[in-house]
């Protein structure tokens, strides 16, 4: 599914290899927990919402997060010793990454972003 059509079809699920989580119409921080994270799913639609990576393990093949943001501002806290490759494309919105840019090892985990900013704004910082 892609963006709005996603935002209604999944439950949220903060645990586990494969993550959703959704905010509509409010403001709200979400804790994700993996040992071995494959995938993920936010969306977040007229509201702010906070999204901590800190207590997740990623899978050794990486992991794919399909974000959509439309009219409010998700904040992305992703561990700095990962490696965040940006697929993300915005629409009369932003996308800033405030990661801090310090090398990496070869071998760091991989988090793939992919999705949508419809007039909104994603923020990538490190924690």
């Amino acid at each position: 599914c892609d963006g709005a059509e996603c935002e209604g079809r999944f439950s949220e699920n903060l645990e586990g290899n494969d993550i959703s989580a959704k905010n509509s119409f409010s403001e709200s921080c979400k804790y994700l927990h993996s040992d071995c994270l494959r995938s993920a799913h936010l969306a977040s639609s007229f509201g702010k919402m906070s999204v901590y990576f800190d207590q997740v393990r990623v899978s050794p093949e990486g992991a794919m997060v399909d974000v959509s943001v439309r009219f409010g501002k998700t904040t992305l806290y992703i561990p700095g010793n990962w490696r965040v490759v940006d697929r993300l494309h915005a629409s009369f919105g932003s996308v800033t990454n405030m990661m801090r840019s310090e090398p990496l090892p070869p071998d760091a985990p991989v988090l793939t972003l992919n999705g949508e900013v419809s007039f909104g704004e994603l923020e990538l910082r490190s924690v």
